[in-house]
């Protein structure tokens, strides 16, 4: 099954509970080029706005760091993020976090994208 949203087919979309604020590991391995997306959660116990800090580690593996994500509703980015290329097309991310458990554990909305061809390089 393909599932398209608009210009974009969805790679790989679903849920999960990160427990107890461990990482969560995403491996696109069947790709030419295999990616590791690592997320991590971090609540500092301090009040105010949610933060996104996304680090790229070199050329096969980004770290997402979510600190203060504790709205039981959930919160994120309004728009995907284009994270690079794979396989000579765009990749996008969208999610959300939402807090359980007193923020001991997190649920994690996801959504990976891919975008529009990119020309082969030479």
């Amino acid at each position: 099954m393909k599932i398209r949203v608009g210009e974009y087919e969805v790679l790989s979309s679903g849920m999960l509970i990160a427990l107890k604020n461990q990482p969560v590991v995403f491996q696109l391995n069947d790709r030419t080029v295999p990616l590791t997306a690592r997320f991590f959660f971090e609540d500092t116990g301090h009040a105010g706005e949610p933060r996104i800090n996304i680090r790229s580690c070199g050329n096969d593996r980004l770290d997402i760091v979510f600190t203060d994500f504790t709205d039981v509703l959930g919160d994120g980015p309004t728009d995907a993020w284009e994270l690079g290329d794979i396989d000579h097309r765009k990749l996008y991310l969208a999610c959300r976090v939402s807090s359980i458990n007193d923020n001991r554990d997190k649920i994690l909305y996801y959504t990976w994208y891919l975008g529009e061809r990119l020309p082969e390089k030479d």
